[in-house]
């Protein structure tokens, strides 16, 4: 089974930050569960199900300075201040 490892980490000290994770939409479907494998935090909190975007409800900017919109697959995460999650299966 092909797994696909995503790592995360917020760099801020002080604040704690929650983003959507992109995921590979061929690897993780809607409601699919991802696991912490690794946490620098004692307690951390659990990344929530994947979701899929619709296509049109979100824009996405590219490293070449394009623009791509959904759908795409994401998994919404909390991280404390300078927290490292490796997430997987």
């Amino acid at each position: 089974m092909d797994q696909e490892i995503v790592t995360v980490a917020n760099t801020d000290s002080v604040n704690p930050c929650a983003v959507f994770v992109i995921v590979d939409n061929t690897l993780n479907n809607p409601g699919d569960q991802l696991r912490i494998l690794y946490s620098n935090q004692q307690q951390p909190q659990a990344p929530g199900a994947v979701e899929q975007l619709a296509a049109d409800a979100v824009t996405v900017q590219e490293t070449d300075g394009s623009t791509g919109t959904g759908p795409l697959n994401c998994v919404h995460v909390t991280l404390a201040p300078l927290e490292v999650q490796i997430l997987g299966r």
